[in-house]
């Protein structure tokens, strides 16, 4: 007869609690309900349930689509300066496709990388 070993019940490792990041993430909820962030989306509407991407102009469904700030928010310390950033105004924001706003984002990130890179020179 073989015997097996208990297996262990895998757990998922726990980041502190970090008052900044539950304050961020509150003030990204606040955001979806803010009018710049309706008016955006209204802004980009075509018809029921079809919004046009301001990149590669194709129509999408609601939950292919994000509300995207045309000025990075960017990771900020301080709070104050990014809720300024978040909370632009209803020029600051455009409406792109998932795919076009994965794009984007991977762009302004590589950009941000590579300019503390050259700061840390």
């Amino acid at each position: 007869m073989i015997k097996r070993r208990a297996s262990t019940p895998k757990t998922r490792k726990k980041s502190p609690w970090n008052l900044n990041a539950k304050l961020r993430s509150a003030l990204r909820h606040v955001w979806r309900c803010s009018p710049e962030y309706v008016e955006a989306m209204r802004a980009s509407r075509v018809e029921r349930g079809k919004y046009l991407c301001s990149e590669c102009k194709d129509l999408f469904g609601p939950k292919e689509i994000a509300v995207d700030h045309i000025e990075a928010v960017g990771p900020i310390d301080n709070l104050q300066t990014y809720r300024e950033r978040l909370f632009c105004g209803p020029d600051g924001y455009q409406v792109l496709c998932k795919p076009c706003h994965k794009l984007k984002t991977a762009q302004e990130r590589a950009e941000a990388k590579a300019g503390l890179d050259c700061a840390g020179i």
